[in-house]
């Protein structure tokens, strides 16, 4: 009996450049706010942990209420506008392409949230390599990254 042969990738920053809709969300949710923070600032270095905590690190003087109040304002707009400025890393169709063709069952982890992987997915249309697409579900229970690959 052969072996099955499995390939779990993240999608933000190895499948994906979704720091435009990131970007653009982020500074959307904190303008609507009433506040501000420099458009250079390094957005990037803070994307990675949950969106709270990103929220923390830009407002870090807002109680956790109105943290849960940004995340939600970045959620609605990046599920309007924000995943859609997500495009494919050039060179990555081949990759997902010859794994497929050559018996592999690719799967996604990721630590954004489940719908919101599935679209990007399914917009840039390639759907058809991967087995399933785990991310965190909306309760937020598995926002760690290492709850999720345990799960998984």
């Amino acid at each position: 009996m052969g072996m099955s042969k499995n390939v779990l990738f993240d999608l933000d920053g190895t499948l994906v450049d979704s720091l435009p809709g990131i970007q653009s969300s982020i500074l959307y949710a904190i303008n609507n706010r009433g506040y501000e923070i420099d458009e250079n600032s390094d957005i990037k270095s803070h994307i990675g942990p949950p969106m709270q905590e990103i929220f923390s690190g830009f407002l870090p003087k807002l109680d956790d209420e109105l943290i849960d109040e940004v995340v939600a304002i970045y959620r609605e707009d990046y599920q309007e506008r924000g995943l859609l400025k997500t495009t494919l890393f050039d060179d990555i169709l081949p990759v997902l392409s010859g794994l497929h063709e050559s018996g592999y069952k690719l799967y996604i982890a990721t630590s954004k949230r489940q719908q919101f992987a599935e679209d990007i997915i399914r917009n840039l249309n390639i759907s058809e390599y991967f087995e399933a697409i785990y991310g965190t579900p909306s309760d937020g229970a598995l926002d760690n990254k290492a709850d999720l690959l345990r799960y998984i």
